[in-house]
């Protein structure tokens, strides 16, 4: 049997994400998102219900999370929970997934409620953690704020939990 996976993009579409570098005709957000979309194609082609993916982007106009309206987590929406890929949610995630006009939200706060959506679907009945590979891939300009308030917390917890956190830059050249 396959390994179980809950994968979730965490995917910065902040202003700055609109910016063409390095002699690209595409925007940072653009470039970047050619490896979400390569990955989710190949997920979709091995038609598998063991692999679970999110998504969840900040620097949002809106903000649609379980943790708001705690302070620090404006600006950023789960756009599709932890499941598997169908077509509706490929032309959702299209339609979502572009430069919005906001500098505003937090890379690490987007993190935090990523590993929390994945921690609370991997959980068995018992309350402990089921056998899954847990991930988180955020990808980003490098130009969005960090709250670093707790990170050393965050990063136990993220640990703890067994997740890989995977940061792929789409930045100037």
């Amino acid at each position: 049997m396959a390994d179980k996976q809950a994968t979730i993009y965490v995917i910065d579409v902040g202003l700055t994400t609109g910016e063409f570098h390095g002699g690209r005709n595409e925007s940072n957000l653009e470039y970047g998102l050619r490896y979400f979309w390569t990955k989710i194609a190949e997920n979709m082609a091995t038609n598998r219900i063991t692999l679970n993916v999110g998504v969840v982007a900040f620097r949002t106009d809106e903000t649609k999370n379980s943790m708001y309206p705690q302070d620090g987590y404006h600006n950023i929406s789960v756009l599709k929970s932890l499941g598997k890929v169908e077509m509706p949610h490929l032309q959702f995630l299209r339609a979502k997934l572009v430069t919005n006009d906001t500098i505003e939200g937090d890379a690490i706060s987007a993190v935090v409620i990523a590993m929390s959506e994945i921690i609370n679907f991997t959980k068995l009945k018992n309350g402990n953690p089921g056998k899954f590979i847990r991930k988180i891939i955020l990808l980003t300009d490098g130009q969005s704020t960090l709250d670093s308030d707790d990170i050393e917390n965050i990063t136990a917890k993220v640990n703890e939990s067994g997740i890989e956190l995977i940061i792929m830059l789409a930045i100037k050249n």
